[in-house]
């Protein structure tokens, strides 16, 4: 089992919301050094904590610029997770090895032939871009991480773009973000800048819609 070990810093996925003032202190930061694997550093480590003023703050100014209700503490108190989650190096590795196999696999004419053979007809459509932006959906267990779904419309993204913002954690040497939170949104619009070009060259883009079968029963 992986273990925790300074240079090999582990990545915090999720994050605590609501946890006594105290965690996050250097109070912790000895039991989560010592911790023998992944999952003890799961189960006994919180020094990853969330300042919740700051993430509402900075929630609420997004959604109310775009004339959205600002009450997401309220109306979605489970957005969040409520303890940190740990993932080792070595599971991240396998996470984009998966990815890179999936890439690899849907760009096979016979997969594309077996898949198209059964699709709705849409899918049969090409925009001339790859597609852009993609939720891979993968759940941990005892042997390592486990693909469960692609997203094609991965709302969160931009919401974990905030919460990684308002992270702050007690032991940067042991635990440090995948990627800088500040960058995450301008690549999201580049990603969807790009898109737009492939399909319509130098028109201007002025809206941008994402569009779902059953708009009102999705969470987000």
């Amino acid at each position: 089992m992986a273990k925790p070990v300074p240079g090999q810093p582990v990545e915090p996925v999720g994050a605590p919301l609501g946890l006594p003032s105290s965690v996050g202190t250097g109070a912790c930061a000895s039991a989560c050094a010592d911790a023998p694997s992944i999952e003890r550093l799961n189960r006994d480590c919180y020094c990853v904590a969330v300042n919740q003023r700051i993430l509402h703050a900075e929630l609420e100014a997004v959604l109310g610029a775009h004339g959205l209700p600002v009450a997401l503490a309220d109306s979605h108190p489970n957005l969040f997770s409520a303890l940190p989650v740990y993932v080792a190096r070595e599971h991240l590795g396998l996470i984009a090895d998966v990815v890179r196999a999936v890439e690899e696999a849907t760009a096979l004419p016979a997969y594309r032939s077996a898949v198209l053979a059964w699709a709705a007809e849409i899918a049969g459509y090409d925009p001339g871009s790859p597609g852009g932006l993609l939720g891979l959906d993968f759940h941990l267990g005892p042997h390592g991480p486990r693909l469960i779904e692609i997203n094609t419309n991965p709302g969160g993204v931009l919401l974990n773009a905030v919460l990684g913002q308002a992270l702050r954690a007690c032991m940067p040497e042991f635990s440090a973000p995948p990627t800088d939170p500040a960058a995450v949104e301008d690549a999201v619009l580049e990603v969807m800048l790009t898109e737009w070009r492939l399909q319509r060259g130098a028109v201007p883009l002025e809206c941008v819609a994402i569009v779902d079968a059953s708009p009102d029963k999705q969470y987000l």
